[in-house]
Order: C-alpha cells, then sequence, then structure tokens
C-alpha cells in the first residue's frame, strides 16, 4: 500500500491506526446525521425515514430490520 515503516511501527500497526481512526470519524458523522434527524422534524429527510424505517415508532426507539439499507 506505500505507507513507510516509520516510528517503529510496521505497516500492519500503521493500518490499524488509521483504519480506526477512520472508523471513529465514521461514527462521529452518523451520530451526527442522527442528531439532525431527531431535532429536524420537518425536513425531507426525517418524513422520508419516518415512513420507510419507523413508521410506528420514534427514531430513538427503531429496530434494525431484517435487510437494513445503512442510508
Amino acid at each position: 500500500m506505500g505507507l513507510p515503516s516509520q516510528i517503529g511501527r510496521s505497516k500492519r500497526e500503521v493500518f490499524r491506526f488509521l483504519s480506526a481512526k477512520v472508523e471513529d470519524r465514521f461514527r462521529g458523522w452518523k451520530a451526527k446525521q442522527g442528531w439532525r434527524i431527531v431535532t429536524h422534524q420537518a425536513s425531507l429527510l426525517f418524513k422520508v425515514f419516518k415512513g420507510r424505517y419507523f413508521r410506528t415508532t420514534t427514531f430513538l426507539n427503531a429496530k434494525f430490520g431484517a435487510n437494513p439499507s445503512f442510508s
């Protein structure tokens, strides 16, 4: 992958570190998007998700379906 082996770490350790950082960033983005859904209930995104994914419950109490799309 072209990552140099510096600072006493192997390429594998560097890749794991970077992978964890990217995963943390994605987790933060998902939390931010969830907060927008909860606080902006007049938005088109909320209305579409309400009709599609949590029709009979709230966003925070919604369960994953058998085949969630993670969109």
